[in-house]
């Protein structure tokens, strides 16, 4: 065939009715995609691209494979270019530089290549395909990966069909990967009067020159005119089939028609319309399955035009895929609505979680989930001659923002760790936050988060002893939800003694500034002043003061010395703590320590002797530069470190302070030992009458059975306060027994009984001497004591 070289009028975006089924047709009525290859290629809204190659001459055929344009030569060898260079605004022109392949024709008995005009190719599993003229049982493939050429053989009994005109070997694609040639014009008289042709589709498997090719299936179009006098590019979207015409002379003014594909042979409607040539000579007509978009070459030349994209809608070559509006989350779901449903179609939906339904409006439903799930559902197409569509769209049920609730909270510590437990109302993860102040600055990793837990435990490790520490414990649900707990505390054990801190006071310090920590406890006080910059270890430290009972830290360390006594029921514990696991153990500068006292405490000690020691390093170690405030009543040292206050002083039992009724004794104030300490201040009238007005609690005789207990050792040693024995815990047990116990709890109460004298001791047994007349009531049990308690009659127990 010569070649052509055809001017077509230009005309505007006309659209007429073929002389078949229907009248004029409206421009809304006909495929956006035939009405896009009408449109001019300069126009600035639809209009595409006119794409110049440089280097390239001589096209013969236009193809791509949705990444990739192949651009055959009238040489037989393929120029590519990428598709993601084919970018510009509508109606505009490009310059897109191509790479150039010499394609093996001829070469290991390969086929070679013959008259180029009319072939075009189409693309299918990494091959080029052509047909040779009057050849309708092979194809020609040109493998993408070597350029390599092989011949394919077409099944026998469904061979290529004869084509119509100059491009009767153009061979058409769908984007399902099938591979097809369109037949020539044939008359027909049934169902009408009129001229079909087919479409015959191939199903290629395999992979370049190793392809094969199955027969697929015949698809029709029909038109009550020869229409066609000589078809110059034949292409397919998989809905509809569109061919250009040489001259259009029997279509007034059209070059382009278009028909829908179908199963038989029964009338098809058909579009016939102008399009205004960006060439000479416009041929070699090519889908972009991916783009939906229709590619024009320029015969002989180096450039083509691509129009804008459209969708073709279902079709032989192309599934309905369903399109979705908003998700709507619901309690136990969500509903969409399919914006494309069509009832021609059978729809069908899954989903991965709960139940899903889908109504003859295409309302889709999905129902039981749980609160805040995601279920995926796929909504599926299907319809006779359409390929199965399918489309997913995910979703959740309406979520939970309520995080868990945390109750049940608890704590048990040892002496470097603690085990905290809680429980929440719904599954959650497992983490403690902690720290020596209220900063948290550490935590437990989170576990329980696969499965989530409604029982929550987490262990703490590598504490230090005798110290408190802040915690929080957090559970965050499925959903994201995250519960914190309020603040609490825990303290270690390994106090002195196994004390257990009756009270606790936490400061944090900044080391450049000069500050005072205080605490109180049960009566006294201390505080710690700690000049600026008394450290470079840390610019700022969490300084811990904690309140200890005396009796259970000297029962278990002892005094300074059997000649002092101690002159309060509480020492103190001091720590300076640089984080959860370092301890502050020395100062560049000494720190002031103040104990408040009370009258009560130094009752029988001499004021003036009063000193305080640190039990530091296994040893009480007398302060430096300590006064004694006795009008304040305040004991004040330098300390070069921190570790357990106490203050002492030696007895004075002739030097007593007055002492008035609302004075505290330990353990409470009762009648009893206010009697006693009358006697100790030595009011014997006031004693007296105080013991008539509550004569109940004086008896005169005590039956000699009121106790029977075991000693270890026997009471014949003199006791005062300080001493430490098995006869100090006897003497404990006995004073307990008989209604004049040493506390209600905690050392010292019944059933926890020391082997330390101390203030409670003392207290104690000056409240029996007073009861039992033994002068003076002072708390010192020696010979009168004993005398008086063998002259009850117990001295086969006691003695």
């Amino acid at each position: 065939m010569q070649r052509k070289y055809i001017r077509f009028f230009l005309a505007c975006c006309a659209i007429l009715c073929a002389f078949s089924v229907a009248p004029q047709v409206r421009a809304d009525d006909v495929p956006l995609a035939a009405r896009l290859l009408s449109i001019p290629y300069n126009d600035s809204t639809q209009g595409g691209l006119r794409v110049t190659v440089p280097g390239f001459s001589g096209l013969r055929g236009i193809s791509n494979d949705g990444t990739t344009v192949y651009l055959l030569d009238g040489s037989g060898n393929v120029t590519t270019l990428p598709m993601s260079a084919l970018v510009g605004d509508p109606g505009s022109s490009i310059s897109a530089p191509g790479t150039s392949h010499i394609v093996g024709w001829g070469v290991d008995s390969a086929p070679t290549f013959g008259s180029p005009d009319g072939r075009s190719l189409a693309y299918s599993h990494g091959c080029l395909f052509l047909s040779t003229s009057g050849d309708t049982t092979h194809l020609d493939c040109i493998d993408v990966s070597d350029w390599s050429v092989t011949q394919i053989d077409v099944p026998a009994d469904y061979p290529l069909p004869v084509g119509h005109g100059w491009a009767s070997e153009t061979l058409i694609d769908f984007a399902d990967g099938r591979v097809g040639k369109v037949s020539a014009y044939e008359a027909t008289t049934s169902p009408l009067n009129g001229y079909d042709s087919y479409i015959r589709m191939y199903t290629v498997s395999g992979t370049g020159k190793d392809v094969t090719i199955a027969f697929s299936h015949d698809y029709y179009t029909f038109d009550s005119v020869d229409w066609n006098l000589d078809d110059h590019g034949i292409a397919t979207d998989g809905t509809y089939l569109y061919r250009i015409e040489y001259s259009g002379a029997n279509a007034p003014g059209g070059d382009f028609k278009s028909w829908p594909l179908q199963d038989t042979g029964a009338p098809s409607q058909s579009y016939v319309g102008l399009y205004t040539e960006p060439f000479s000579n416009m041929t070699y007509l090519s889908h972009d399955h991916t783009g939906d978009r229709y590619m024009v070459g320029n015969y002989s030349g180096n450039q083509f035009y691509i129009t804008s994209a459209s969708d073709p809608g279902p079709g032989p070559g192309n599934p309905l895929t369903p399109a979705f509006s908003t998700t709507t989350s619901t309690s136990d779901g969500y509903t969409v609505q399919v914006t494309n449903y069509d009832s021609s179609f059978t729809w069908s939906a899954s989903t991965s979680a709960g139940n899903v339904s889908i109504n003859d409006t295409g309302l889709v439903t999905v129902a039981g989930l749980s609160v805040g799930e995601t279920a995926t559902t796929t909504v599926t197409t299907s319809k006779s001659n359409v390929p199965d569509g399918s489309a997913s769209i995910a979703a959740s049920s309406i979520p939970d923002t309520t995080p868990p609730n945390i109750s049940g909270l608890a704590a048990s510590s040892t002496a470097d760790g603690a085990n905290v437990v809680w429980t929440t109302d719904e599954a959650g993860s497992t983490k403690v936050v902690y720290s020596v102040n209220t900063q948290y600055a550490s935590s437990t990793g989170e576990t329980d988060t696969s499965p989530r837990s409604t029982s929550h435990s987490d262990s703490l490790s590598g504490l230090l002893a005798c110290t408190t520490y802040h915690y929080k414990v957090v559970s965050a649900d499925a959903a994201g939800n995250v519960a914190t707990s309020s603040a609490r505390t825990f303290t270690t054990a390994g106090c002195s003694g196994g004390a257990i801190p009756s009270s606790t006071n936490s400061s944090d310090v900044t080391v450049s500034t000069a500050a005072t920590s205080t605490a109180s406890d049960d009566g006294y006080t201390l505080a710690v002043a700690t000049p600026a910059n008394f450290t470079a270890t840390s610019s700022a430290v969490t300084i811990q003061i904690k309140g200890l009972s005396s009796d259970t830290v000297l029962g278990s360390v002892g005094k300074p010395s059997n000649l002092l006594s101690s002159a309060a029921n509480v020492v103190f514990d001091v720590t300076a703590l640089i984080n959860n696991t370092t301890v502050l153990d020395s100062f560049n500068a000494p720190v002031t320590i103040s104990y408040t006292y009370t009258d009560a405490d130094v009752s029988s000690l001499d004021e003036s002797t009063l000193k305080m020691y640190h039990y530091h390093d296994g040893v009480w170690l007398p302060l430096d530069d300590c006064s004694v405030d006795t009008a304040a009543n305040i004991v004040t040292c330098k300390a070069p470190s921190f570790s357990i206050f106490a203050i002492f002083g030696t007895q004075n039992a002739t030097n007593v302070k007055n002492i008035t009724a609302q004075d505290r004794y330990p353990g409470g104030f009762t009648v009893q030992k206010q009697v006693a300490n009358l006697f100790v201040m030595g009011k014997v009238a006031q004693a007296d009458a105080l013991k008539q007005q509550w004569h109940w609690l004086f008896p005169q005789n005590v039956p000699a059975s009121i106790s029977s207990l075991s000693m270890v050792s026997p009471l014949v040693r003199d006791l005062s306060i300080g001493m430490s024995g098995e006869d100090v815990l006897a003497l404990q047990k006995l004073l307990n027994a008989n209604g004049f116990a040493l506390a209600t709890s905690g050392p010292g109460s019944p059933g926890s009984e020391t082997t330390y004298f101390g203030t409670l001791t003392r207290a104690a047994l000056a409240a029996y001497q007073a009861v039992h007349n033994v002068f003076p009531a002072l708390g010192y049990f020696g010979p009168i004591t004993r005398a008086q308690m063998k002259a009850t009659g117990r001295a086969g127990v006691w003695w």
